[in-house]
């Protein structure tokens, strides 16, 4: 099978018709830039051979324009040299015609042309099949995995191999034993692990066997349960009579009675004895407060005293501090006023020596503007031999990397000629003697003796015979040095052109010339940067600016004096200093007076606040000494009535109980009410108790579950042979299924054979000297090189994607190989490939395309440019649908 052309309108982006057209069949390449629609006719291609006009899965709507339209696709091909076309259109108009072309005149349409579509591109069931593996979308299947089963990859490249390997029926057979093994496991066990199927009969039987074994137990925990219900019915009654004994209650009774007395006759003592321990307490409350009311009355009046004191002192205090403190603030003024004059004197020596200065700096603006000057006419002569010497240089026309280009050229025309000579046709010429007609090469005549080669075919004309033309093999090998040897000799000659020079000699003659030449212009430059590090322009701009500073710059004072300026300066300066310490000195002792006289003047401030309210809360002068006298006698009366209260206390305490007798009494009490009700709580659930075993006996013997234990364990016991049975079956089984897998492995590497065969000389372009490991189902396990094996997970993207190009043009080789030719299509593959492994792969798409149709659409132009094939373009269809 071969694609023609693809047409396309409403189709993704593609709304106008736009198509493909004139396919060679062999290799063809799109180069197209990104958003060109180059995915976009890959999904076309798939949907006009993969999906049913009817259909409108994600893969339709994934060509359908957002902006609406009923995507149409038309695709020519061939097939056993015969031309088709499949017309698809989906949507609102929805249909489908096969037609033959050629004047045949046969057309299908409907479901008829789907079916016929799918027997000649041979998908079984209407699946993928080969098709699905070898055409490759963007970022999809670049992996070298599998093919899918599901899409009928797989089956499609088995039968593919089957015919190429005429004594693999038995495999076949192996194949479908394995098949009804794996059925009649699956009746039994699950597939991955060895556990019964859900539902099947081995795990019925099982659950079947748990179900008995759980209705045993049950049975014999029932029987256990009954013989430890009777034994607890038994000891219920015994405990029953037991607490019932009529001297038994009667003692519990008057033993109740006894310790409530006991404990009420305690109570009220202890109620006296807290009722004199208040009183008490009340008259030891009144006497403190009357000893309180003539302590603080006391206290008032020393205080008083104290005060009078104290305010008489800090008076004397405060006026001595602001004596002290107006001294201190007169000696700061008069320094102040001496810093006034030095700091006038400080200006005038300043102005004097800037004075000077101003002189200085003109006669340093003078000496440096004529530096600059001559700086820049060097710069300037430098600027003008450099100008010159490019304009020579630009006449030679020689690029450095042009001319690396050309000798790099030379020697790979030279390496890919001696190649090819090595494998060239040899050939001797010898003449009869007497013979005057001569063969010739090329039109020239040979004389005798001389062997002729040739890279090429070698044309022998013989004259009045004819001609004889010798040519060496056509292998790999030289396909790939004539293809080096024409690149070689074409950059050569592109390159000798561009200089316009007859051979590599001459162009060498005039780089070295060029090489003198830019020796020359660098030095130049070299000892320009270093006069001129910014340019000439900067040099120039600095001549000007300076000429403006030293025009701006005023006169100088000729007399200025800056020596004896300095002088009187470092004099005041030093005055200064003194004169500074001298008031940091002053000032340091104004600032604690201030908090001294504010502390004095604070202090007095509260003493005579305290004065003012001591004098609130005392008495009147004249009547102090008849208050405290007063207070006194209610101390001793309070203290006469609290001794009497005292004696009373200590008669009670001796009758009444303390805590620890009293907290016994009531204990004994509630200890004998607890039991009293312990005992009747527990008659109570002697009653509960046994009535429920007696009612759980009666229900139990209803049921008679105990009674089955023995007919249980006889079922069990069948129940587990079956089950028994069932594990030697599958165990039977899953033995058969491991021999199965180990016939077949002997048979895989003759299975893998034409595989490999086809995939080996690809492998040695790319990956010179290794070899893939192939498992049963076509999976790449890794990759043998250097005498190591790399797993496939270890190999990088670039690796990776270029095997499973490799792969898919082994099996696109045998496919042809077995007459179902299929086009190879690749979608903006080989992304991760470098310059060397491109080249390569390049290469074995050109010996595929040989044998089969190789169809890649890409993005990179330049780089694909060594590919060759037909370039293909994308043009306006002229659309009567």
């Amino acid at each position: 099978m071969k694609i023609n052309a693809v047409r396309v309108r409403d189709v993704g982006h593609f709304s106008a018709p736009t198509a493909l057209e004139g396919l060679s069949g062999g290799l063809d390449v799109l180069a197209a830039g990104n958003e060109a629609g180059k995915s976009t006719l890959f999904k076309a291609i798939e949907v006009a051979f993969f999906e049913k006009h009817t259909g409108t899965g994600e893969r339709i709507r994934g060509i359908t324009p957002r902006s609406g339209g009923a995507p149409l696709i038309e695709v020519d091909f061939g097939v056993n040299g015969e031309i088709w076309r499949i017309t698809k259109a989906f949507g609102r108009g929805k249909r489908a015609v096969l037609t033959q072309m050629g004047g045949a005149g046969r057309e299908l349409r409907g479901a008829e042309a789907e079916d016929g579509l799918a027997q000649l591109v041979g998908m079984p069931a209407g699946r993928p099949g080969r098709l699905g593996f070898l055409w490759v979308g963007q970022g999809g299947a670049l992996q070298p995995l599998p093919p899918d089963a599901k899409r009928g990859d797989a089956a499609a490249l088995q039968q593919i191999v089957e015919r190429e390997v005429s004594a693999l029926t038995g495999g076949s057979l192996v194949r479908r034993l394995r098949s009804e093994v794996s059925a009649s496991l699956g009746v039994f066990k699950t597939p991955k692990r060895m556990e019964p199927k859900t539902n099947g009969p081995w795990d019925v039987a099982v659950k079947r066997m748990e179900e008995i074994a759980s209705g045993l137990e049950l049975a014999k925990a029932a029987r256990q349960e009954a013989v430890q219900r009777r034994e607890a019915l038994a000891a219920l009654k015994a405990r029953r009579m037991e607490l019932t004994a009529p001297d038994r209650a009667g003692l519990a009774r008057e033993a109740i009675t006894t310790a409530i007395k006991a404990r009420d006759e305690g109570v009220a003592a202890r109620r006296l004895l807290r009722d004199v321990q208040v009183r008490v307490s009340g008259l030891e409350g009144a006497l403190k407060d009357a000893q309180r009311a003539v302590a603080d009355l006391q206290t008032l009046l020393d205080e008083n005293e104290s005060l009078d004191a104290g305010i008489r002192d800090g008076g004397e205090r405060l006026a001595a501090a602001e004596r002290a403190l107006a001294e201190r603030r007169a000696e700061v003024a008069g320094i102040e006023a001496k810093g006034d004059a030095l700091r006038a004197e400080e200006g005038l020596a300043l102005a004097a020596i800037q004075a000077a200065e101003r002189a200085t700096l003109a006669v340093q603006a003078r000496v440096r503007l004529g530096a600059l000057e001559q700086t820049l006419a060097s710069a300037e002569a430098l600027e003008a031999d450099i100008a010159a010497g490019a304009e020579e240089l630009a006449a030679l026309a020689v690029d450095g990397a042009l001319f690396e280009r050309l000798v790099a050229a030379d020697t790979a025309l030279k390496r890919a000629g001696d190649a090819l000579a090595a494998g060239a046709p040899l050939v001797t010429i010898a003449y009869e003697a007497g013979a005057t007609e001569r063969v010739r090469v090329e039109g020239q005549p040979v004389p005798e003796g001389v062997v002729a080669s040739s890279a090429g075919p070698l044309r022998l004309e013989i004259p009045g015979i004819g001609v004889i033309t010798i040519a060496a093999a056509a292998t790999v090998e030289r396909a790939r040095h004539l293809k080096e040897h024409g690149e070689a000799n074409a950059e050569l000659e592109r390159g000798l052109s561009a200089l316009g020079v007859g051979d590599l000699e001459a162009a060498a003659a005039r780089h070295r010339k060029a090489m003198a030449k830019q020796a020359a212009l660098d030095a130049l430059r070299a000892r320009l940067s270093g006069l001129a590090p910014s340019g000439v322009p900067a040099i120039a701009r600095e001549v000007a600016a300076a000429r403006e500073a030293l025009d701006a710059t005023p006169l100088p004072d000729a007399h200025a004096d800056r020596d004896g300026a300095q002088a009187i300066l470092d004099q005041v300066r030093t005055s200064l200093g003194e004169l500074r310490l001298a008031y940091r000195a002053k000032v340091g002792e104004i600032e604690p007076l201030v908090a001294l006289v504010g502390r004095e003047r604070d202090g007095l401030e509260r003493a005579r606040g305290r004065l003012d309210a001591i004098a609130r809360d005392l008495p009147p002068v004249e009547r102090r000494s008849e208050e405290i006298a007063r207070l006194i006698g209610l101390a001793g009366a309070a203290g006469q009535a609290v001794n009497g209260a005292l004696r009373e206390l200590a008669a009670v305490r001796e009758t009444a109980p303390d805590d620890a007798r009293l907290a016994a009494l009531e204990l004994r009490v509630s200890g004998l009410q607890a039991e009293d009700s312990r005992i009747a709580a527990e008659l109570q659930a002697i009653e509960v108790g046994s009535a429920r075993l007696e009612g759980e006996e009666a229900k139990t013997d209803a049921q008679g579950l105990s009674a089955r234990v023995p007919e249980l364990e006889g079922e069990l016991a069948r129940a587990r042979a079956e089950v028994s049975r069932y594990e030697l079956e599958v165990a039977a089984l899953t033995l058969l299924a491991e021999t199965v897998d180990a016939a077949e492995a002997e048979n895989l590497e003759r299975y893998l054979t034409p595989v490999l065969r086809n995939l080996n000389p690809y492998l040695d372009m790319v990956f010179p000297g290794a070899r893939l490991r192939l498992s049963g189902n076509f999976a790449v396990g890794g990759l043998e090189r250097s005498g190591g094996f790399d797993d496939l997970d270890l190999l990088s993207g670039g690796t990776q994607e270029q095997l499973a190009v490799l792969v898919r043009l082994a099996f696109a080789g045998l496919a042809a190989r077995a007459g179902h030719s299929a086009p190879l299509i690749l979608d903006d593959a080989l992304v991760y490939s470098d310059d060397e492994r491109l080249k390569r792969i390049f290469d074995a798409l050109a010996v595929g395309a040989s044998m089969h149709q190789v169809i890649v659409l890409t993005c990179h132009k330049n780089a694909f440019d060594a590919l060759g094939g037909q370039r293909v373009e994308l043009v306006p269809w002229k659309c009567d649908l």
